[in-house]
């Protein structure tokens, strides 16, 4: 095939020059210069960038196939480069890569060529690949992976389950020195193909609860944006293929817990399992829940249980997040809490043919509306108002640099000080704010207790965990005998205060096979049995309330309420994964150079 001479199509004005000059300039006396989106759609916005499109008198003929082609005369009006460029404020035109070297992931534009330069910037020499699912780099050196993704994330935009980094000897090349992509290419996609034909494997676990995302070898569980829910899900997951979860964990590469895997010897497997404490102090919390709806036993220690658990996911899985300023990626997972409760919400919109605003806006626990009214859902939910509202004072407290900037420096500290405000505020708001019994419902009554779970996320320290011991010790025990109104107070903060000592100070607990794997199953459904639990004797069981003695009616209700939970759990685990697939794929397009 042959390819007519090259026509000179810009050029940069001599009093425009400049020392390090990267722009092709401005089109040539006759000629024009644009650029035009996927579809063809003209861009004028600086700094959004295109394909580069030229027209003008020297342009007529594309590629020749044949001889007799170079004949047929002037054929084009305009010449479509194939390189992606933006303009600047002034007219200039600069190409930042070439129009296979781009992909739209996660709606960003994203030019391989400007990624692979961005790192070099930083003394990375890398190669970079991608398709609508996620950035993969490889670099050469293997310490620098992680440091690889960080640059690449911040460069890219996007968040870090879609960046992934792998570490070669060397760099596949062509004869001419190059590097060889689709020798690279080749191998991305057989590493992704491996991860969906290996279902029984540690990387098949992590593809199926990461799932639509791709996984790699040398991905972890923080690398791929994981949570509690997700944290929860692998656990299971793992338990399954009778691996015992080593500490930390949820940092080590697939690559690193297969290795473990391998070398957990088969009879070890089969008596015993560890499973992280948090998990089982969830199960415990629900339970008691459960129990205390049923029965009204004075044993309400479990909600206050479950908002600790809150702030100590929070400070494991999303204090990255929020330190760095990514709010948004922060509060996702709150989504597969509130998808389900504004469900029920609306449910009972549909049954009340009234809309009960309060519980719509998440400030029910305030005081100020009325189930009997239809102004807000039953009073049970008020942990998830409290849930929402915690999310939203994390929020707004890291979105202030200044505080971020403090946090990055002494995170322990810091959340000692934000300990001590939410303690001040549990003890001198009340008085301000009069809304009789309804108070222990409100974010200023449990805020406290997340940001104990918070700090006990971050103390990393015999010292750190003596210190959120002792002032536990101080606070929790005033609220246990001195502000106690009732022996139902008294047994919810020793509760509490023995849940956060489990936490710091016995990280794992030791239960046989089969125990370890039900207690993994009802952590994952934790929320959905928290929302769906009293579904059961209210609804389900209500035809044969007066027929059943009450102690076999009370049974059934708990062990149909936490049943209810866990298909309820499943199913929002396909509502989720069908989430994700219609988010990777259908987001809407945003600009980025």
């Amino acid at each position: 095939m042959a390819r007519p001479r090259r026509l000179r199509i810009a050029f940069v004005p001599p009093e425009s020059l400049s020392d390090q000059e990267e722009r092709i300039g401005v089109a040539i006396p006759g000629g024009s210069l644009g650029i035009i989106g996927d579809k063809g759609e003209p861009i004028s916005r600086p700094g959004s960038p295109g394909e580069l499109v030229y027209r003008g008198p020297n342009v007529m003929m594309g590629y020749a196939a044949r001889r007799a082609d170079l004949a047929r005369g002037a054929e084009l009006e305009v010449l479509n480069t194939g390189d992606i460029a933006v303009k600047d404020e002034k007219g200039f035109f600069r190409i930042v890569g070439r129009k296979s070297r781009f992909a739209k992931i996660a709606g960003l534009r994203i030019g391989f060529d400007v990624m692979e330069r961005s790192l070099e910037r930083a003394g990375i020499a890398a190669a970079v690949l991608g398709d609508d699912r996620g950035l993969q780099a490889y670099v050469i050196d293997a310490g620098s992976t992680g440091r690889a993704q960080r640059l690449l994330a911040e460069a890219s935009r996007l968040p870090a389950n879609l960046v992934r980094v792998v570490a070669l000897r060397d760099f596949p090349r062509l004869a001419s020195g190059k590097i060889d992509y689709a020798c690279l290419e080749r191998e991305r996609l057989q590493g992704r193909a491996d991860t969906a034909a290996d279902p029984g494997s540690v990387l098949g676990a992590y593809a199926r609860v990461f799932y639509p995302l791709t996984v790699g070898r040398n991905d972890s569980f923080v690398s791929l944006g994981g949570d509690s829910l997700r944290f929860l899900q692998l656990a299971l997951e793992l338990e399954r293929l009778g691996l015992g979860l080593p500490d930390g964990w949820e940092r080590l590469s697939v690559a690193e817990v297969t290795n473990r895997h391998a070398a957990t010897r088969p009879r070890e497997r089969s008596q015993a399992s560890e499973i992280p404490a948090d998990l089982v102090l969830r199960v415990l919390a629900i339970l008691l829940v459960v129990v205390h709806h049923e029965t009204l036993w004075p044993i309400p220690g479990g909600s206050g249980v479950m908002m600790l658990l809150v702030g100590f996911s929070l400070a494991r899985f999303q204090s990255a997040h929020f330190m760095a300023g990514r709010i948004r990626h922060a509060l996702r997972p709150a989504v597969d809490v509130l998808i389900p409760y504004f469900l029920i919400v609306a449910a009972y919109t549909v049954g009340w043919r009234a809309i009960p605003w309060s519980s719509l806006t998440l400030t029910g626990n305030f005081g100020y509306a009325e189930p009997e009214r239809h102004e807000m859902i039953p009073y049970l939910y008020w942990f998830i108002e409290a849930y929402a509202q915690t999310l939203l004072v994390f929020a707004l407290i890291f979105a202030i640099p200044a505080v971020r900037k403090l946090c990055l420096a002494r995170p322990f500290a810091f959340s000692l000080g934000l300990l001590g405000f939410a303690a001040a505020a549990r003890f001198s708001v009340p008085p301000f704010v009069d809304i009789g019994n309804r108070q222990i419902f409100a974010i200023y009554w449990v805020f406290h207790l997340a940001v104990f779970g918070w700090c006990a996320g971050l103390a990393d320290s015999p010292s750190k965990r003596l210190v959120l011991t002792g002032f536990a010790a101080a606070v929790l025990g005033y609220l246990a005998f001195w502000e106690s109104v009732w022996f139902g107070t008294t047994v919810k903060y020793l509760m509490i205060f023995a849940a956060l000592l489990v936490l710091l100070y016995l990280p794992r607990v030791r239960l046989p096979l089969a125990a370890g794997r039900v207690v993994a199953q009802v952590a994952v459904a934790a929320f959905p049995i928290y929302l769906f639990h009293r579904f059961v004797p209210e609804l389900l069981m209500a035809p044969v309330a007066g027929a059943l003695p009450g102690p076999i009616f009370q049974l059934l209700a708990i062990a149909g309420g936490i049943g209810m939970g866990i298909i309820a759990g499943k199913g929002l685990a396909g509502m989720r994964i069908l989430r994700g697939k219609f988010v990777i794929g259908s987001q809407p397009e945003l600009r980025s150079a």
